[in-house]
């Protein structure tokens, strides 16, 4: 159901980045061309990697990042 969610949002932001298990689901919110914000846990998954280095995702390493964005 969050995965439709997204499309309504002006900033995305993806749980699970700032735990050991890693970053969730990056694409769900993605496909809607929506920022994508998430934690810096994230290096083990290739589609979050491609997304911060296409500029489509951020890392944010706080609150303060994300209360910035």
């Amino acid at each position: 159901m969050l995965s439709r969610l997204y499309k309504y949002a002006n900033v995305t932001y993806i749980g699970g980045g700032f735990g050991s298990d890693g970053v969730h689901n990056v694409l769900e919110a993605a496909v809607y061309g929506k920022p994508v914000l998430f934690g810096p846990v994230y290096e083990k998954y290739t589609e979050a990697i491609d997304l911060v280095e296409s500029g489509g995702a951020k890392s944010i390493k706080d609150a303060l990042q994300l209360e910035k964005y």
